[in-house]
């Protein structure tokens, strides 16, 4: 894979086509490329958007012919953007808490707003997949009673054979909103998303800290 780095900010939207705003891009059509602004000043934050975007290049390569809902995609690019490489011991802590996105939540609770897990799945959020949607994956990884289950529902969205795709961006395939939202109620083992959603916002509530 071919990793290119921006001193100019200028220079890196002509070159990697990247719209105005954003600080990475993954071009997920050939020929394959991963970008970044390394932005000097900020050396942390351009290390937790390189792994935001080395793992949407991550879950391209289940299948090349697969694109990954927007909800579940930038979900888990923001759940390992706040991980940590040890270079030491040569090993990745994840799990780490995105500050920034967390306040984000914060501030939708404190003006009364909580986020519906259905509305989430079924990809209705936008930019919230990249706040309540990290929360969420968050919530699934790191609780021990859902994170195998929830790891076997990601991978069988590009790999299963139960799962039914559509054609997008020409020859790419996924999945619609209403088929990702079954696939997860069937992996999970849930017919009511309301309990699950509670625990989510108490996850949210108790267990996510600045």
């Amino acid at each position: 894979l071919k990793v290119c780095f921006y001193h100019d900010y200028e220079t890196f939207l002509e070159v990697s086509g990247a719209p105005y705003g954003a600080l990475a891009y993954y071009r997920f059509v050939a020929p394959l490329e991963l970008n970044f602004f390394y932005d000097r000043l900020r050396p942390e934050e351009t290390v937790a958007i390189m792994f935001h975007e080395a793992q949407h290049y991550l879950a391209h390569l289940m299948d090349l012919r697969f694109h990954i809902p927007h909800c579940v995609g930038e979900g888990f690019s923001e759940y390992y953007g706040g991980s940590r490489w040890d270079p030491v011991k040569k090993t990745m802590v994840t799990g780490g808490v995105q500050e920034g996105r967390l306040t984000e939540v914060q501030t939708d609770i404190q003006w009364g707003e909580r986020t519906k897990l259905e509305d989430y799945l079924l990809g209705k959020l936008d930019y919230a997949d990249y706040t309540w949607g990290w929360t969420f994956i968050h919530f699934m990884m790191e609780t021990p009673k859902y994170a195998k289950k929830f790891r076997a529902f990601y991978g069988s969205l590009a790999t299963g054979k139960d799962i039914v795709r559509k054609p997008v961006n020409g020859d790419m395939l996924t999945v619609e909103p209403d088929q990702l939202l079954k696939a997860f109620e069937k992996a999970l083992g849930v017919t009511d998303l309301a309990p699950l959603e509670k625990e989510w916002h108490e996850y949210i509530d108790t267990k996510l800290k600045l």
